[in-house]
């Protein structure tokens, strides 16, 4: 799959992931009375394993197997990606710019950073025969 190609669907994928955040949100606090900050935890991981499932098989069709790793991974992304954003906002909001500015332009280096990430260390194409999990030495390809 092409770069590009990648990264339009990585783009989708986060746009369908937040709207699943927003609407699940929206079910557990406003229709079925949930109190808010447990509802923005559930909705938050509801959406965190749907943009996991939709990148590991649509943006980067990562190789079979290796789920377990990829989605550890992903967690230990995820993390570094909010602290990392945690620290941009405060600090550039320290050098003055306005909050929803900075917040913006670090969601912007977010999905930069992610996307690299996410294309080349959570779910990398497998490159070497003896790396895929179909690949037994004793049986000829």
């Amino acid at each position: 799959m092409t770069t590009f190609r990648s990264l339009l669907r990585f783009l989708l994928v986060g746009g369908l992931s937040y709207t699943v955040d927003l609407g699940a949100l929206y079910l557990l606090h406003s229709v079925l009375a949930v109190g808010l900050a447990p509802a923005t935890l559930l909705a938050f991981l509801l959406a965190l394993v749907v943009n996991f499932a939709l990148n590991r098989s649509v943006s980067f069709a990562a190789a079979p197997g290796r789920m377990r790793r990829q989605f550890l991974r992903y967690c230990t992304l995820c993390a570094v990606n909010y602290g990392l954003t945690l620290v941009g906002v405060l600090g550039l909001v320290e050098l003055g710019t306005h909050y929803l500015v900075a917040k913006t332009a670090m969601v912007g280096v977010g999905v930069a950073v992610n996307f690299v990430l996410c294309r080349y260390w959570v779910f990398p194409a497998v490159s070497h025969r003896s790396e895929r999990p179909d690949y037994h030495p004793s049986v000829p390809v």
